[in-house]
């Protein structure tokens, strides 16, 4: 069987499908806007917070500390009204870093970005969660693999953090980046109702 005929077999049922389409582009979002500050956490420790590379090293602890936390905090929760709790999740994954990228206390700032690291993983996996249960059996693979698709696009989202930085500073490209990802996740979930019913 080809792979490209697969693979566009996929994308076909995506885009005709308003949930499952509104699911991919939430999680587009979160890849490309939200996870864009990940570049910028040595600029941070060094140039906004003054900590150095031993800040570096706490800021990157504090992100996979609540990347962890999102992620289990998911597996371990009853699987009930999770399209509420998604929308909830992305707008504070947003709204939290757009908050981490004004604070300049080194203490306030790791408990922030372990909080929005949490809720942007939590969307995430909800996102791929979500999408795999209502996918018909015989389309997850091909789903799955448009699904996939949507992680070649972070270095997007990584060249425009860039950009962002050089124009205005980092907590200016973090504002900017964080912004989009809240924008496209409220504009998602308000436009597609059926995601927030599921």
């Amino acid at each position: 069987r080809d792979l490209a005929c697969d693979l566009m077999v996929g994308l076909r049922y995506c885009l005709v499908q308003p949930t499952v389409l509104g699911l991919l582009l939430l999680a587009a979002a979160m890849i490309v806007f939200w996870q864009a500050h990940v570049v910028l956490l040595p600029v941070f420790a060094r140039d906004v917070l003054s900590a150095g590379a031993s800040g570096y090293g706490l800021l990157s602890a504090a992100s996979g500390i609540g990347a962890l936390a999102g992620t289990l905090s998911i597996a371990l929760a009853p699987a009930r009204r999770q399209g509420a709790a998604m929308a909830v999740l992305a707008v504070s994954a947003g709204g939290g870093l757009l908050l981490w990228a004004q604070v300049t206390d080194f203490f306030l700032s790791l408990v922030l970005l372990v909080l929005a690291t949490a809720c942007g993983m939590a969307t995430s996996t909800l996102a791929t969660s979500m999408l795999q249960r209502i996918t018909p059996d015989h389309l997850q693979g091909r789903v799955m693999s448009v699904a996939l698709l949507t992680w070649g696009a972070s270095p997007v989202g990584l060249l425009l953090a860039g950009a962002l930085a050089d124009l205005g500073g980092a907590p200016f490209s973090v504002m900017v980046t964080s912004s989009l990802a809240l924008a496209a996740s409220a504009g998602v979930l308000l436009l597609l109702l059926g995601v927030r019913r599921l």
